[in-house]
């Protein structure tokens, strides 16, 4: 099973103030076992920098496994 949800938000009074936040999961039902694997992305941006952030997990039978983040402030060049 696959699900997804996307959702982008702008302000017309600020557009610099965008965001992208995204949720994600697959869930695979295996004998003897379900696995879960979800991600989370959240993208914001302000007048300086574009900020990304991204989780992802994998569960076992409703157990963390295992758990990866991503932080990163990517500067805006304007080119």
């Amino acid at each position: 099973r696959f699900k997804e949800r996307i959702v982008h938000r702008v302000a017309d009074a600020d557009p610099a103030q965008a965001s992208v936040t995204a949720n994600y999961a697959i869930t695979a039902e295996l004998p003897g076992r379900v696995l879960r694997w979800e991600a989370v992305l959240d993208f914001t941006s302000d007048e300086r920098n574009f900020n990304y952030h991204f989780t992802r997990r994998l569960l076992r039978e409703g157990k963390l496994i295992r758990e990866r983040h991503w932080r990163e402030a990517i500067p805006r060049d304007y080119q």
